[in-house]
């Protein structure tokens, strides 16, 4: 009987075998992708309804508190015309029943900041502030002109009967964002005469809040996530509570969902209910326009509009698909287990006799088979007995050449396994044996192990083991074929004795040495420099590699700025010198200068190792690194000086063009500095520059780029700022430094020029423009702001 045809019935019931698993296996997963198809389309379909019904009762929420605000509105004014505000010349007795019925108003409806009628020219002649829910009446003396506020010459510019919207945003009080938060939206209407002669409009600061409550109110229990968002994408409520009102503050991210989910935000083109898919999930969305009594808006309603957008995670699609799905699993489960557990029955007794039988006769054949095959070559066949001493049943006749007994003495009984077996090792067999016994193996290889040949020389023996077990499982015989493999062991001491040679010998350099495989970037020699250094003196692990040592991270290094002098290697074949940064066994910064030479194989043409050399420069980076921030700071204000301006200029100038985005840059020049100095000295004037500095820098963005130009004069660049923003800036800043009270030197001004970069400008005639701007700005009395587009 071959082993082939002893092994047939054994394969024969595991071919059986994985064909009932694999049969059961796609029973199932029909059964399952099935099912789960069902289930995925009717869990979809109802959270689209769930969410089209959540869509429409919001829009309809928000319509009406909207509406409800502009029928306020057109009731004041109304109630402006009745009380005599439309005359050219108002009496204080209209004035004050105006007053007493704004102030009842905002009294009973609580959701308005402010309450206002402003004139024809802008002027405030009522103002009702809500106070608390305490509203009170703005004394004359207290009024204000709007007249240049953006809401007023929109509003006045508009017919009888329209409404301006503003942008849904948050207040700003003196210019930064009130806290706490206070969503606003206003909503002003103009005031005619029975001629249609404009005199004036009224204006409704709308607390937003009541909004926002409103649409989380209708939210709270819809198991996706919800986003309300103005016109231009902006998150106004959010999952994420950071995103919210991040488009008020400038030091914040500037992204809204547009910028977030691209994809999405191109197809919210047209109003209705629409829905669109990414791998994110799907997401129902809605643009709402807010309600006009006009069939045209005004100008200032590109902004009236809201997105309302809802979104149904995969991850939620799946947990809710897995709830519907683990109702049916117990009864698919015991289904397949009854199924699996009959056939398998069925099978194994089928087999079970005929296998037995099978495998008695296939280990019997084996022996004989190895034993015809191995007598007369190099490897010994052995066969023994697992009781006291390990007797041998068999054992070939070249074992004679090998050891230096003959096969007569074994069989005999005169000698045993365990009698040649070196003393050092024969505890290692017993445990070997031992496991095999316990883990039920029928093979398995020994370490390797030390005989004791017939002139008493020790023989380096691998051999491979197979077991015999009696019907109960316990081990009766074993035989196995060894083999001498002395010549190998005797390499293995040399190259280890090599190997010790060439480690004392990297150890006496002093920098830290590294000999690498290019392969796996594992280190094969690391000298006492190295482990000192990165390990603190510790040995390192056999499977340590280079950027593991020294950069302490888990890939190699590469790029530019962190170039990998293996991978210079590879491509070069020669030696390579970079700079890197390293960390020390106290995870302290270490320039280091590594100097990489490759090894070769034997042809010379293809590099297995290579030699690092770390030199510590850490010293001389740092000095190079001050004396380069020493250059390009102005020493007196710490900010940039003249010539890292010019530089910088000219990049943000390349970048913008290359970008196709705006770039504006600001002058402004401390107004009659020399009479500071001439009156209070040069140091107090050294200390007003620093003071200007520092009032301008707690108010420009992390981006902007403020530089001493010279003298009394700053330059601040404004990337990705437009005209407006760079106007704005350049006012605020003008006012701070007025407003700002200088020690020993009281309030000063300072006069402000700005320009825009344009398509063929290079920085000089930038700067030209910005100068020109800041001449006019002297010239017309200074403390203040000129602007050259």
């Amino acid at each position: 009987m071959t082993p082939n045809s002893a092994m047939q019935p054994n394969h024969r019931l595991t071919h059986h075998l994985l064909l009932i698993l694999l049969g059961l296996m796609l029973l199932a997963s029909l059964i399952h992708w099935g099912l789960r198809a069902q289930v995925q389309e009717r869990v979809e379909q109802k959270l689209y309804d769930q969410s089209v019904t959540l869509l429409r009762q919001l829009n309809q929420q928000l319509q009406t508190d909207l509406k409800e605000v502009r029928s306020d509105l057109l009731y004041l004014t109304d109630q402006a015309r009745q009380n005599g505000l439309t005359q050219p010349q108002p009496s204080d007795q209209a004035i004050a029943r105006t007053s007493i019925a704004f102030k009842a108003f905002s009294k009973y409806k609580r959701r308005y900041d402010q309450v206002r009628f402003l004139d024809a020219e802008g002027m405030e002649r009522v103002r009702v502030n809500a106070n608390q829910g305490q509203p009170t009446i703005v004394p004359t003396d207290q009024l204000q002109s709007k007249a240049h506020r953006y809401y007023f010459t929109e509003t006045i510019g508009l017919p009888s009967g329209a409404i301006y919207t503003s942008p849904f945003d948050l207040n700003v009080e003196h210019g930064e964002v009130e806290l706490p938060l206070k969503p606003m939206l206003r909503l002003a209407s103009p005031v005619s005469d029975a001629q249609s002669n404009k005199r004036g409009i009224v204006i409704l600061n709308y607390l937003g809040r009541h909004l926002l409550n409103d649409f989380l109110a209708l939210t709270r229990d819809y198991p996706g996530r919800t986003y309300l968002l103005n016109s231009e994408g902006r998150y106004l409520l959010s999952p994420n509570k950071l995103q919210e009102w991040n488009f008020m503050f400038p030091d914040s991210p500037q992204v809204g969902f547009a910028q977030d989910h691209p994809l999405i935000w191109s197809q919210i083109t047209q109003r209705g209910i629409a829905s669109s898919r990414t791998a994110e999930g799907r997401f129902v969305h809605l643009r709402m326009r807010l309600p006009n009594s006009q069939s045209s808006l005004s100008s200032g309603c590109q902004n009236c509009e809201f997105v309302l957008i809802l979104q149904i995670p995969e991850s939620l699609l799946e947990t809710q698909i897995d709830q519907e799905m683990a109702h049916q699993y117990p009864l698919l489960g015991l289904f397949f287990l009854i199924l699996g557990a009959v056939l398998i029955f069925l099978t194994f007794n089928r087999e079970k006799r005929r296998l037995s039988e099978l495998q008695i006769q296939h280990l019997n054949q084996e022996i004989a088979d190895e034993r015809d095959l191995f007598i007369g070559g190099p490897t010994v066949v052995i066969h023994w007995r697992n009781e006291f001493g390990w007797p041998i049943d068999y054992i070939s006749s070249n074992v004679e050449p090998l050891l230096g007994y003959t096969a007569e003495e074994f069989q005999s009984g005169e000698l045993s396994l365990s009698s040649i077996v070196a003393p050092s090792y024969l505890q290692q067999l017993i445990q070997e044996n031992e496991a095999a016994q316990t883990d039920s193996r029928s093979w398995f290889e020994r370490k390797p192990y030390q005989l004791v040949s017939a002139d008493g020389r020790r023989l380096w023996i691998q051999d491979t083991t197979s077991v015999i077990r009696d019907s109960a499982g316990h081990i009766t015989h074993f035989y196995a074929y060894i083999s001498d493999i002395s010549p190998l062991k005797q390499a293995e001491e040399k190259l280890q004795r090599s190997h010790h040679y060439i480690q004392n010998v990297v150890d006496t350099i002093a920098d830290p040495t590294l000999v690498i495989n290019i392969d796996t970037y594992r280190l094969e020699i690391a000298n006492s420099a190295a482990r000192q250094t990165y390990c603190g003196g510790a040995s390192i692990d056999a499977e340590m590699t280079c950027h593991r040592l020294s950069h302490k991270r888990e890939v190699p290094c590469s790029g530019e700025h962190d170039p990998c002098p293996i991978e210079l290697i590879r491509k070069t074949k020669a030696p390579a010198r970079v700079i890197h940064k390293h960390f020390d066994s106290h995870g302290k910064v270490i320039y280091a200068e590594v100097s990489a030479t490759p090894i070769f194989d034997d042809t010379g043409e293809r590099v297995v190792q290579i030699i690092e050399s770390h030199r510590d420069i850490t010293h001389h980076v740092e000095m190079e690194q001050q004396l380069t921030q020493l250059a390009a700071t102005d020493r007196l204000t710490q900010v940039f000086n003249r010539m890292k301006f010019d530089d910088e200029l000219v990049e943000q100038i390349e970048w913008a063009k290359q970008q196709q985005s705006a770039l504006g840059l600001i002058m402004f020049d401390i107004d009659h500095f020399k009479r500071i100095n001439d009156n209070h000295g040069h140091d107090v004037g050294d200390r007003v520059l620093q003071e200007a500095v520092a009032v301008v820098q707690k108010r420009i963005r992390k981006s902007d780029v403020l530089a001493r130009w010279g003298g009394e004069e700053f330059m601040i660049i404004t990337p990705l700022a437009d005209l407006a923003v760079v106007e704005t800036v350049a006012e605020d800043l003008r006012k701070a430094i007025a407003q700002h009270q200088f020690p020993q030197v009281g309030r000063i001004t300072a006069s402000f020029g700005a320009s825009m970069l344009h398509p063929d400008d290079d920085a000089r005639a930038l700067i030209k423009r910005v100068d020109q701007a800041l001449y006019r700005s002297k010239r017309e009395g200074r403390n203040r702001t000129t602007v050259s587009p």
